[in-house]
């Protein structure tokens, strides 16, 4: 959710406080202590180690001179490198890849950290097995070789839910428990990480280890290759009982290669189709009208049509950064949207009905709410079910989790899984797609090495805060790959410019028409050009070959850029729709383009007709007419749409509607207060005016702000973003105050009861209305707590009854600052409290909430900041839906003008 790749993994509240009296130790011994007897070990095989996020195997020294590669990419040719030669290199090492043999022998694992996780993780059957306990002393020893930057190798521990067994759910893991750097200096070095087992929920929770590097500890990128990796805990005889049964040192349950299974289902085809993915915010007015009170699919699709040519899927965001505000889990959050899950149904079907496939996410660190009667698996299988989705993204992680597919299989076939994070090559036979999110790229970009190995992976290129895509889309554009369209980033603005927009909107029917073409292995990455810095890929069938084209130089090319040999054939400008008519002599064919920043380039083979005499070759221009067309689309029809697309005027970003956020840097103005009467004061705190500099600290927690009053346009952005998610801003406010009266505790359930049967108030709509009262009536036990389930609409509706109006930030604040003046007091923190700090940005609603609560949702870091929270703090509450927005937490209390 919020970034993967800015995100560090949760942390699990289970752990007791005493862990600190098994910090980890670190043992750089010499080889000769090895496992001994008195050891249950876990032996060096594929079957015993997992490399997942950033790891991978590879074949004994294959590493930079053979074919330089990072954790995402593989590098282009070399200045001066003939490429026939570097294409075959390419071609055997995925031949090795699919080829290999199940058990490691001689071969490493490459572990490439780009400052976020890299881990290997010991296999989940002998981790169960090994069952570990607290106190316990676990050794992982190995081999190591340096490759580059951050040299250090940590040992951690994953908790894994014991009620489901081997295949427990992850739930939050144990931070780093010792470390080592290993030699700067390439050569193998022999180590040895040792760390106690700290204390941890036995009785429901299993302990997993994990081997690599974690940006909680070292952010420093760094690469490291692995082997002869082995686990070692004390011996018991329950150990050796539960060794597990199939291990032979020479034979693997691991399949051989890449299992290509997934990509083979015609109920999951459709991902290799699925170029353009939008991120919808179910907060953004572009899929909710909050006044209408309806959803929008279809002036959303119409929308995505106009400005990026169309979404083939979206994937509805629910819970962040609300989930935790409440006991509410994420799968509550899609019960409680409007409609609940019938109508969400019914709105994943309006997607559907416009051949847009429907994602919803998994929180895997959601294990802090109220939880479910069955395990995550089961109870995503039911949802995905229920409102008949396509896809699961995974957040935060790099695998699906163990069953999940079997669940889902069993409940709904056709759903794809796409996690957040870089998955593993084993993870290819299980996850249709993944995200290209902040790789790490070769100036030249790279070939991405998931497609590479299994081209029917889609990848969806995406840098959430970029405000130009241009690299996102050349990624995507060389490797026939897809992007991932996220302008509302959990409920701050970050639009795409016009000339990023046209760029997708030629590229997305391209890509579509020759979408079997590209799900193949006849691709030549880096085809030779004769441009500079203009870098080709090139696919091609018995009808077509197909060139996508990048212009990394900075400035425009013109004239030939690709030369091939004559073989009668066609080509065609896929960029602008027209016809090239290329430099023919000696055999070759010189194909001129005009380039400034991206190409397409169709040659159209020449076709042949049956005859009583034989095969006739037809003229080339007869070619685009008989040509096998992929899904029943004429290369015509593409050639017209890319004309027209040609034609279009791209705005300049002073006339450019699409971007247009209206500014929240002050509140919605207050509804109006009538002067107090002075008999509705009583048992208020009268407040001076006063005139001051507010200073309020802000979490981040990738949702941004709104800028100070007084900040200049250009320095908005320095509080409307979300990143570093774990940054903190500081507020400072200045503001004048007149008197007030403020209520020194929040209203209570009697007091809105009062209400309710003064005014016969009903809210337009009832969702989750005054929900804790179970009925009509307030229940005894509840008249003099906080009322909460009310909205910021009821709240105002009981306020403006009472003559009053809910505080602003600032009255709050005042009145909470100076509390200790106050005979009443000033009593805050049992309920998170609705204040007239409304704004909207012409996309997304929120307020700001004060006071904190006593609720917390506890095991996770991207939950809402719950329990109680200082006075100068405040949190961004996204408003959705009543169903949604009236939470357990969220009570008010009002002011009163002289």
């Amino acid at each position: 959710m919020r970034c993967a790749m800015h995100r560090t993994m949760p942390s699990i509240e289970l752990l007791l406080p005493t862990v600190a009296r098994f910090a980890g130790f670190l043992l750089c011994l010499p080889w000769s202590a090895a496992a001994g007897e008195d050891e249950f070990v876990t032996p060096w095989s594929r079957g015993a180690f997992v490399p997942e996020e950033g790891c991978q195997w590879q074949p004994a020294g294959f590493g930079a001179v053979d074919l330089p590669r990072n954790g995402h990419y593989l590098a282009g040719p070399r200045p001066g490198q003939d490429w026939q030669a570097w294409l075959a290199k390419l071609r055997a090492y995925r031949q090795a890849v699919r080829a290999r043999s199940p058990e490691p022998g001689q071969d490493e694992i490459a572990m490439r950290f780009a400052g976020v996780r890299a881990w290997v993780r010991v296999d989940r059957r002998w981790a169960w097995a090994a069952d570990l306990a607290p106190g316990e002393t676990v050794r992982l020893r190995g081999e190591a070789r340096w490759m580059e930057g951050n040299s250090t190798l940590c040992l951690a521990l994953d908790w894994c839910d014991r009620g489901r067994g081997a295949d427990g759910p992850w739930k939050g893991w144990s931070t780093v428990l010792a470390s080592t750097p290993i030699a700067q200096d390439s050569a193998w070095h022999r180590f040895e990480l040792a760390a106690k087992v700290p204390p941890f929920d036995a009785a429901r929770l299993w302990a997993r280890p994990i081997l690599g590097m974690d940006g909680t500890f070292d952010r420093r990128p760094g690469s490291l290759a692995l082997r002869n990796l082995t686990l070692s805990v004390p011996k018991t005889p329950a150990r050796a009982n539960r060794r597990p049964m199939d291990f032979d040192p020479g034979h693997s349950r691991v399949r051989a290669g890449i299992d290509d299974a997934v990509y083979r289902r015609p109920d999951l085809v459709w991902m290799t189709r699925n170029f353009v993915c939008g991120f919808v915010m179910v907060h953004d007015r572009s899929f909710w009208d909050p006044e209408r009170r309806e959803y929008r699919a279809g002036p959303l699709c119409d929308e995505a049509q106009r400005e990026f040519g169309g979404f083939d899927s979206v994937v509805l965001w629910h819970a962040y950064p609300r989930i935790g505000a409440d006991p509410r889990n994420q799968f509550d959050f899609f019960r409680d949207m409007p409609g609940g899950l019938p109508g969400v149904r019914q709105v994943v079907r309006e997607f559907q009905q416009r051949g847009v496939k429907v994602f919803v996410p998994y929180n895997p660190w959601d294990t802090g709410t109220r939880r479910e009667p069955c395990p995550d698996d089961q109870a995503l299988a039911s949802l995905v079910a229920t409102i008949e989705a396509d896809g699961i993204f995974l957040d935060t992680m790099v695998a699906a989790p163990a069953g999940l597919r079997r669940a889902v299989d069993g409940a709904r076939p056709g759903v794809a899984f796409e996690p957040e994070g870089h998955p593993a090559i084993e993870e290819l036979s299980v996850c249709s797609g993944s995200w290209a999110q902040w790789l790490q790229e070769y100036p030249e970009i790279g070939v991405l090495h998931l497609k590479w190995l299994e081209p029917r992976h889609m990848q969806h290129q995406i840098r959430r805060w970029d405000s130009s895509h241009r690299r996102e889309l050349a990624a995507a554009w060389l490797n026939g790959s897809g992007v991932l369209v996220w302008e509302n980033v959990f409920g701050s603005w970050n639009p795409w410019n016009a000339e990023d927009r046209a760029a997708l909107r030629r590229m997305a029917p391209v890509l579509r028409h020759f979408a079997p073409l590209l799900a193949q292995d006849h691709w030549l990455p880096y085809f030779p050009t004769q441009v500079d810095k203009v870098y080709a890929s090139c696919w091609e069938n018995e009808t077509f070959r197909l060139w996508t084209l990048v212009n990394l130089s900075g400035r425009k090319a013109d004239g030939a850029v690709i030369e091939v040999e004559d073989q009668g054939a066609s080509f065609w400008n896929l960029w602008s729709g027209e016809r090239i008519e290329p430099q023919r002599s000696d055999g070759k064919v010189r194909v001129p383009l005009s380039l400034d920043g991206f190409g397409a380039i169709a040659a159209v083979k020449q076709a042949r007709s049956r005859s009583r005499s034989g095969d006739k070759a037809l003229p080339p221009g007869a070619a685009v007419e008989v040509a096998v067309e992929s899904d029943s689309r004429t290369l015509a029809s593409l050639l017209e749409g890319q004309r027209r697309e040609a034609g279009r005027t791209v705005p300049r970003p002073e006339d450019d509607p699409h971007v247009v956020a209206r500014s929240v840097v002050d509140p919605l103005p207050p509804p109006p207060c009538p002067a107090a009467d002075p008999k509705n004061t009583a048992g208020m705190i009268a407040m001076r005016p006063a005139s001051t500099t507010f200073v309020v600290k802000h979490m981040r927690r990738e949702c941004g702000c709104y800028p100070d009053p007084g900040t200049p346009p250009a320095q908005w952005d320095r509080f409307l973003r979300g990143s570093p998610h774990d940054g903190t801003l500081e507020h400072r406010v200045r503001a004048t105050l007149g008197p007030y009266w403020i209520d020194p505790r929040p209203v209570t359930n009697g007091q809105f009861e009062a209400f309710l049967k003064a005014t016969g108030y009903q809210p337009r709509c009832p969702d989750k209305f005054l929900h804790h009262w179970g009925g009509a009536a307030c229940p005894a036990d509840l008249r003099d707590k906080p009322v909460v389930y009310v909205d910021l609409d009821d709240s105002r509706a009981y306020a403006a009854w009472a003559g009053k109006r809910l505080p602003t930030e600032w009255e709050w604040q005042h009145a909470a600052e100076h509390s200790e003046r106050q005979p009443l007091g000033f009593q805050h923190s049992e309920v998170f409290e609705w204040t007239e700090s409304q704004r909207d940005d012409g996309h997304t609603r929120f307020v700001m909430l004060r006071g904190g609560s006593a609720y917390q949702a506890k095991g996770s870091i991207w939950y809402f900041p719950g329990g109680p929270q200082p006075i100068a703090s405040h949190a961004k509450f996204l408003l959705m839906a009543p169903g949604l927005d009236r939470c357990a937490t969220i009570g008010f209390r009002c002011v009163a003008i002289p």
